[in-house]
């Protein structure tokens, strides 16, 4: 948590004088430094949920480019690589008091653009980016990353129906099938579960039915999806890599690693999957729920994945000079039932 010390409550009454500081990482690895010449910036925000109360941001930065100093063929200039896609970027509010700034970091994200021009015979720089929650709510999830497992291929057999599973299968996502001679695998279509097979879990087994068991020989002409169990915050981390908070493998485990950022859940769910199009929070969302975890980033943009805080004691008080008004209201909007059902439809072959 940020602190405003040696500031009061009584800096901030009164004639303010409201500053702001641009700092971009300059080189990928943490070292920012304070953005020169800046002009104007813009910042949108929306809550994007009303219960959590929770914000995404995204904003615009108008600088000047004096001295084409941030054009990529100026390789002479201090500020030469500065400006990348996908660098972090704070950006900071304050005031003024006696003389002195004081600087509070408002918004920790990413550049997602940046373009270079001319305007009335002066070179500006416009910078566009995403805190990192926007990014994670931006980010859709798409096949294949919209189900946790692997795949395992098979020669169909004439007139055998059923065919044995890896022994860490948990069900089947999808199968694909090529029944077009000569059967190599070369038009594989997808089959899906129920109308075209079955699976049977006490054996673990794939079962076409009836009308789609194979009358032929193939090669690698039948794959088959299936779910393999995975760690709860292994699903969160595999949807933070594919929103593009991580910068690779390596810093997902790295993560994962780091007991100050993330609490080993213990939990393992067999079948992890989303629909096509899904946003990825409300993936994390629904995993953080079954094991009422809490996700958010900190104060460095640091993903935070946690058990829920226990009641605690009591931290600070609310004094009479720092309430102007006081108002109670009821609003029945804000009471509601809420069921939590952890489980799925099982459905039995026979």
């Amino acid at each position: 948590m940020q602190t405003i010390a040696p500031l009061t409550v009584s800096d901030f009454k009164g004639s303010t004088i409201v500053i702001g500081k641009i700092e971009l990482d300059i080189d990928g690895s943490g070292n920012y430094q304070e953005l020169p010449d800046v002009q104007d910036f813009s910042v949108n925000t929306n809550i994007e949920d009303e219960v959590s109360r929770f914000c995404a941001y995204s904003f615009s930065i108008t600088c000047l480019n004096t001295d084409k100093r941030y054009f990529s063929w100026n390789t002479g200039s201090s500020y030469y690589n500065w400006l990348k896609q996908g660098r972090r970027i704070k950006i900071y509010a304050g005031i003024k008091s006696s003389d002195t700034d004081y600087y509070y970091q408002w918004i920790i994200g990413r550049v997602d653009n940046y373009s270079l021009s001319t305007v009335a015979g002066e070179e500006i720089c416009t910078i566009t980016g995403r805190d990192f929650m926007r990014a994670v709510l931006d980010y859709k999830l798409f096949s294949p990353n919209t189900y946790w497992g692997t795949s395992q291929t098979f020669d169909t057999v004439a007139s055998q129906a059923d065919y044995s599973m890896n022994a860490d299968c948990k069900g089947i996502y999808i199968a694909y099938l090529d029944n077009t001679d000569p059967y190599d695998g070369s038009h594989l279509y997808p089959i899906y579960e129920g109308s075209d097979f079955g699976f049977i879990e006490t054996t673990n087994k794939f079962s076409f039915l009836a009308a789609l068991i194979p009358t032929y020989d193939g090669t690698n002409n039948l794959v088959v999806y299936y779910f393999q169990a995975q760690k709860v915050e292994d699903a969160v981390a595999d949807i933070l890599l594919g929103a593009g908070i991580f910068a690779d493998e390596t810093a997902k485990n790295t993560w994962l690693a780091n007991t100050d950022l993330i609490t080993p859940t213990g939990v393992e769910i067999d079948r992890v999957s989303f629909n096509t199009g899904q946003q990825s929070f409300e993936g994390i969302r629904l995993l953080a729920e079954v094991v009422q975890y809490r996700f958010y980033f900190d104060y460095e943009g640091n993903p935070v994945f946690k058990p829920k805080p226990t009641i605690g004691t009591s931290v600070d008080t609310l004094s009479d000079d720092c309430i102007t008004s006081q108002e109670a209201s009821e609003d029945v909007e804000e009471i509601y039932n809420n069921i939590i059902v952890v489980g799925e439809t099982r459905e039995t072959l026979g």
